[in-house]
């Protein structure tokens, strides 16, 4: 179980890289090539101007007093989507060492609660077909609501599939 979760804070990008880099070459190593996974990178700038952003939200559960799992949120951008009432999970990611501890569940938790605030009424998220975790979100109550696409990413190209829920009232 995450010891906290709070809104992710100025300084914290490069550790944000680290967790998003560790998690997702886990669990892409056995879809992804290993030239297309050795070079990715996660600019810790690119995260200060996601944590810096108001119309994002960034959450950071930590775990034993460091942080070890992170959720961003936006807008949807989908077409088939009104960007004022849905909002779009953008990452979920733990470190692996701390998999399967809460983290993600404890992230989701506090989004609902942000995303509430702000008056949103569902949340999307788009993840690979082959994506494991797809278990984890329709555990969760997420349901593939028909969205599907093509995506290429570290020099493979794939096909996602689109998750919805609702943001509990």
């Amino acid at each position: 179980m995450a010891d906290t979760v709070r809104p992710a804070s100025p300084g914290e990008g490069g550790r944000l890289g680290e967790i998003y880099l560790s998690s997702g070459r886990a669990a892409w190593a056995r879809h992804l090539s290993p030239v297309g996974l050795g070079g990715l990178t996660s600019p810790a700038e690119e995260w200060e101007r996601w944590i810096s952003d108001p119309h994002l939200i960034l959450l950071v559960a930590e775990r034993r007093g460091q942080p070890a799992a992170l959720a961003l949120l936006c807008r949807s951008t989908d077409p088939d989507s009104d960007p004022a009432r849905v909002a779009l999970l953008d990452r979920l990611y733990t470190e692996p060492a701390a998999w399967r501890r809460g983290l993600g569940r404890a992230l989701l938790d506090a989004a609902m609660d942000d995303l509430r605030e702000r008056r949103f009424q569902e949340v999307t998220l788009w993840t690979a077909e082959w994506n494991t975790s797809r278990g984890y979100y329709e555990a969760t109550g997420w349901k593939r609501d028909g969205g599907t696409r093509e995506k290429t990413f570290a020099g493979s190209t794939f096909t996602e599939v689109r998750y919805r829920t609702q943001v509990p009232r």
